[in-house]
């Protein structure tokens, strides 16, 4: 496991990857130090899986990720209401 600004994450080791699955929590980072969207691209290509969770200051380079991996999200700014679910006592507009 790693965190976001970790400066040693590899995916691969002797030409093989060392994982099957990805998870990836960190919306707002723009790129890492020694990992690129382009590397975490070319492991989802070969059969690689990876879940990815975004809030609303997901990145620019995360929302460029995820268009290649044919994902869209919403527009900045813009907001995802659970009609079925709402509650009103928690609005606190």
């Amino acid at each position: 496991m790693h965190s976001a600004d970790s400066v040693d994450v590899t995916l691969t080791k002797y030409g093989e990857y060392l994982y099957d699955n990805l998870i990836l929590f960190a919306p707002r980072v723009e790129s890492f130090d020694s990992l690129s969207f382009d590397d975490i691209l070319e492991f989802v290509n070969v059969g690689g899986n990876i879940l990815v969770a975004v809030d609303g200051g997901i990145t620019d380079g995360m929302r460029s990720f995820a268009a290649n991996c044919g994902i869209e999200f919403d527009k900045k700014g813009t907001q995802i209401i659970d009609h079925f679910s709402y509650e009103p006592m928690l609005d606190h507009k």
